[in-house]
């Protein structure tokens, strides 16, 4: 028994570590820098667009064209600096690494369950609006309350989506031009009088780059819950939102299809054709 313990502990551990590796590899992608830098304390510092300014192909005249390019393409004047903080990366691995049960597009834990969903809400202006801030809403279940956030998906579930989607379809996660837009008014700032800093965490740099038509439910609990008990939740909170707001959100089940609409099959009239 005791020898199943640490089997299944090693297994955990071992989970973990892969995970860590993905979401490692993965930020070097988004943030192109292939080569980052891992400090004493076990932060990775990743240096934006890295490998665009330094790739070279040994071809001059080649070589030209894509620095000019390149140059037409960066607008910014530092070089910004990317912090991934080590226990930041540990809690992200971790939380992947248990939601491996779970579809590719959640995240649960013991407490909570975020999963990313759709607005299908048929009547245009009641739809979320892209600008629109999280809605939170608590519900008390005895002495017990049941938190439901609405809203950007998490860090964990944008790398878990970006890391299981197919990489030809991994770009329509994060957009390098939201990111770019985001340090230039920085820059400004900077040039405004505000003190020179060309640096950013990991968690800002992700959460300006993901699309703001992602959408994700995310439910929490006061204490620990099966993740069938928070799907529960979860359901109930998408039942209450259509009876009483006319609000219908579905989950997105298939991770290389998030922005492709689901079809709800025609049930009343099909089933009408059987009483004719």
């Amino acid at each position: 028994m005791k020898g199943e313990k640490v089997l299944r502990k090693d297994q955990k551990s071992a989970t973990r570590k892969r995970v860590l590796v993905s979401i490692t590899t993965a930020l070097t992608r988004i943030f192109a820098d292939r080569e980052p830098i891992v400090s004493k304390n076990g932060d990775i510092i990743f240096y934006l667009f890295y490998d665009l300014c330094t790739s070279l192909t040994g071809n001059d005249e080649f070589d030209s064209a894509l620095r000019n390019h390149w140059a037409s393409f960066n607008r910014l004047r530092h070089k910004w600096k990317i912090t991934a903080a080590r226990p930041k990366l540990l809690q992200i691995s971790k939380n992947i690494a248990e939601s491996a049960a779970r579809p590719e597009t959640q995240v649960c834990s013991s407490r909570s369950l975020e999963l990313l969903i759709r607005d299908e809400t048929a009547i245009t202006n009641l739809r979320r609006r892209l600008e629109d801030p999280p809605i939170k809403v608590t519900q008390s279940v005895g002495q017990d309350n049941i938190q439901f956030t609405l809203g950007l998906p998490s860090h964990e579930l944008l790398l878990r989506l970006y890391i299981a989607r197919n990489e030809l379809l991994q770009e329509s996660i994060f957009d390098v031009e939201r990111l770019i837009t985001h340090l230039e008014a920085k820059e400004s700032a900077f040039m405004a009088g505000d003190e020179s800093n060309p640096n950013l965490n990991m968690e800002e740099a992700i959460s300006v780059m993901a699309l703001p038509e992602l959408l994700s439910l995310r439910v929490e609990s006061d204490k620990e819950l099966s993740a069938e008990q928070l799907e529960q939740w979860a359901t109930a909170f998408r039942t209450r939102a259509a009876f009483e707001a006319s609000l219908a959100f579905s989950p997105v089940l298939d991770v290389n299809r998030l922005h492709e609409p689901y079809v709800q099959p025609q049930m009343i009239p099909t089933a009408g054709k059987h009483f004719h």
